[in-house]
């Protein structure tokens, strides 16, 4: 009886110490990664390669620059740029925070330094990490 219940003492604690494992988001910190908005029918090509990250509006030649800070591997901030700034109207800082990884997507959560009631949570598709 005393094995049995060791055994099953092992494995327990095997399965918290595999379920307590960190999602691996290092490999989605760059790359390029799509978000359609149904809500508003707009789709936004993301680029983020090193410090810098790029928004478009499918269609549209208008690109947006922020600079990156990683908070953790899984954690960010996102800030405009000062030509941004004035394109945008809005001087703000993005937080976001990798949720999930899925096979082809991320689940992102984010709310702006402004609003930090506002918790948007968005996927976005895989199309290219670097």
């Amino acid at each position: 009886m005393k094995k049995i219940l060791f055994a099953l003492l092992i494995l327990l604690s095997f399965s918290q110490i595999s379920g307590a494992q960190e999602k691996n988001c290092k490999k989605y910190q760059n790359g390029v990664f799509k978000l359609v908005d149904t809500e508003n029918n707009v789709t936004y090509l993301i680029e983020r390669n090193g410090k810098k990250q790029f928004e478009q509006i499918v269609g549209k030649d208008l690109k947006i620059e922020f600079e990156v800070k990683w908070i953790n591997d899984c954690t960010y901030t996102l800030h405009p740029t000062k030509e941004s700034i004035e394109i945008l109207k809005d001087d703000f800082v993005l937080f976001v925070e990798i949720k999930e990884i899925k096979e082809n997507s991320l689940v992102l959560r984010m709310y702006a330094d402004k609003y930090p009631n506002e918790i948007i949570t968005n996927e976005v598709q895989i199309v290219k990490p670097i």
